[in-house]
Parts: structure tokens; sequence; C-alpha cells
């Protein structure tokens, strides 16, 4: 199955982690660097543009990936799901969190399956939703 082309996808991998002490990002999960690992999983969902929300000291960089800096600077993830929202030139963005590692490439492709013209998806449980993971028009 091919990558849809109206969909954008953004990795957010900006957070400080100051409880953990080092970036979430450069966590090695099994074989994988937790950032790449996350990229291609999108890459194989979302043809359109993708972005990287990453700190930029950090020096990451994959090819086809944009950097992109918050909006609004110091204010968790919402900061680089505003930018990428601003940025973003197709129907919808493809949003995922770089510390969600047990997110399948299937699921990302139901949670695509769900959307609607002008609606996107945003998954929950038990009252509370999760904006991390989630499909944005």
């Amino acid at each position: 199955m091919s990558p849809d082309s109206e969909v954008s996808a953004l990795l957010l991998a900006g957070g400080r982690s100051t409880r953990m002490g080092r970036p979430k990002a450069l966590l090695e999960v099994g074989q994988e660097v937790l950032w790449e690992s996350q990229c291609a999983k999108l890459e194989q969902v979302a043809g359109g543009e993708r972005f990287l929300s990453i700190p930029p000291e950090l020096g990451l960089q994959r090819a086809g990936w944009s950097l992109l800096p918050d909006r609004i600077a110091g204010c968790g993830p919402l900061g680089g799901l505003a930018a990428g929202l601003e940025r973003c030139a197709t129907d919808f963005l493809l949003v995922l969190a770089v510390d969600l590692p047990t997110v399948e490439v299937g699921w990302l492709r139901s949670l695509l399956a769900r959307r609607k013209s002008g609606r996107g998806v945003v998954i929950g449980s038990e009252g509370r939703f999760d904006p991390l993971a989630a499909v944005y028009p």
C-alpha cells in the first residue's frame, strides 16, 4: 500500500526529557533509534510533506524531512503541533509522538481510514484523548 499523498506527517520529538536526563528521541528500542523508527513508520503512510519537530542542537536530519521549530517555544508538544498545522499544505496532518514506540503502521493506517472530509481523528479512552497520535485537518 503506497503512502497517502493527501497526508503530511509530523514527528513530535522536541521534548526536554528532564526526568529521563537525555533526549527520548535518541533511545534505542530493539535494534533501532526511536526517532528513526517513528519516521520510517510515518513514511509508509503519509506521502505529503514530512516535518521533524526536534531540537536543532541534536543535529538530526533525515532525507525528505524538514526540521520544524516550535511555533511557540516552551509549551511542550503543542508548540510543534501548532507549527505543523501552520506549515502543512496537504488536507491532513498525521501527528505522532516519538515516545509511542508500540504504535504500528497498521494502526496508523486504520487511524487515517477513519478521517472524513474536513474532519480529523483523535482517539481516546476512558474520557481522555491522545492528541499526539492523531490526524488533524
